[in-house]
């Protein structure tokens, strides 16, 4: 329990635990007690609490009074939108409020009759207020996650326009709204990380199967591109030194890490999987050779030492579980191959997943373990095919495209609504 506290102790969904001078009285103890690492790994979670406490105090505190300011604010992630709300995460750009300078970041909320898409200006009169802590007492406190996502207030629109923005994300991505459902859907949700436009069924299905962390950009789209480049790159006849194709290889990651980061307008899980892939790409242009282990620590490392905040961040801590895990199982298997990779993704989805699942109170049904198997390694396909109809402007291959996953997406209905393979695993199974 006292682990358990110290590690829930840093989690933004929890308060803290344990004060810092009880972990550094903990710390002391334990390295007296002969558990010199432990105790140094104490020491390292009170710095960080201090350190968050010390930002949470920079927020605006929860005793000032909303003010309206007028300003003009970036919208750079949409958090959710329905039919009368509207909440993103945006940036000042030009702001006349003592308190705030440019470049500040906010939670940016906005009535029914405005419609927030990713990149664009809104400018206008805001009502500022601040971060309420506890809104549970004893639980989620909002003013750890307002820090672990950088906002400094809560902004309403109360009057303004949206100045859409008119660069070629945006052209494409309108272009997109032309499409038929569902793969005009899935092409928002998967190139553009916009989720509001999928098609019901198509959510339902995917929610049933433990899927629905697929449909929007993250970690494991951009691994999957990033090592297709890698792929590509190694099989291409110039240059033939290997030193020169070394470097030739760890080019293309790098400018391809970029772009994907600039076009998801660098949301912070890309940008993470971006430096990991950077990173194995560099590797072998200095003849060096790490383990994975070792690549996951050093990678984890620098990305804490520049961000040390993003230890509040609950993506971060779930991808990187998850990237150790998935090392660890491939440390233990000695995988080769894509024909290992499928029996491992097997395995995985037969035992982890469903315990996983169970243990969490998530539905998870029979087919979602073949589903595991099947939909991971089309969804670089499904990316490609999206990407190509988009940047040709090939209505045939939409057509197609549409016409291919409407009738997956109603063979799986039937699949997982009129037969048992919609049955959940029974305790006795599990």
């Amino acid at each position: 329990m006292m682990i358990w506290s110290l590690i829930v102790s840093s989690l933004p969904w929890f308060p803290s635990a344990l004060s810092p001078f009880s972990l550094i009285l903990l710390a002391t103890m334990l390295i007296f007690s002969r558990f010199p690492w432990l105790g140094l790994f104490c020491i390292v979670v009170a710095i960080q609490e201090i350190r968050i406490t010390d930002r949470v105090n920079l927020l605006w505190p929860e005793s000032t009074q909303a003010v309206s300011c007028a300003g003009e604010v970036r919208v750079d992630r949409l958090l959710n939108q329905a039919i009368d709300f509207s909440s993103a995460s945006a940036t000042w750009t030009q702001i006349d409020c003592h308190g705030l300078e440019e470049g500040s970041r906010v939670k940016l909320q906005a009535g029914p009759n405005y419609r927030l898409q990713t990149g664009d200006r809104v400018k206008g009169l805001f009502r500022l207020s601040p971060v309420i802590g506890f809104q549970n007492p004893g639980g989620f406190d909002a003013r750890r996650h307002a820090l672990a996502n950088g906002w400094r207030v809560k902004a309403q629109l109360v009057d303004g326009e949206i100045l859409s923005q008119t660069s070629q994300r945006s052209s494409l991505r309108d272009q997109t709204h032309a499409w038929p459902n569902p793969i005009r859907g899935l092409a928002q949700a998967l190139l553009f990380g916009e989720k509001q436009a999928l098609d019901r069924r198509v959510l339902t299905v995917f929610e049933t199967l433990g899927l629905s962390h697929l449909l929007a950009i993250s970690g494991l789209h951009v691994g999957l591109v990033l090592a297709a480049l890698w792929w590509l790159a190694g099989r291409s006849v110039w240059p033939r030194h290997p030193h020169q194709r070394a470097i030739f290889r760890s080019g293309i990651v790098c400018l391809g890490a970029y772009f994907i980061a600039s076009w998801t307008l660098f949301s912070p899980s890309v940008v993470r999987a971006g430096v990991m892939a950077t990173f194995l790409s560099v590797i072998p242009v200095f003849g060096l050779r790490f383990t994975l282990h070792q690549v996951i620590a050093i990678t984890l490392a620098c990305i804490v030492v520049f961000d040390p905040m993003i230890a509040l961040s609950t993506g971060f801590l779930m991808s990187a579980g998850a990237i150790v895990l998935i090392a660890q199982i491939l440390w233990a298997t000695r995988t080769r191959g894509l024909i290992h990779l499928l029996v491992m993704q097997l395995g995985f989805s037969c035992v982890l997943a469903v315990l996983l699942s169970h243990w969490l109170g998530f539905d998870y049904p029979w087919l979602g373990i073949l589903a595991n198997v099947v939909v991971v390694p089309l969804l670089p396909v499904l990316l490609l095919v999206l990407a190509i109809a988009l940047v040709f402007d090939w209505g045939w291959l939409v057509a197609v495209a549409n016409t291919v996953i409407a009738w997956s997406i109603e063979t799986l209905d039937v699949l997982l609504f009129r037969t048992n393979f919609g049955v959940i695993p029974s305790e006795w199974v599990l």
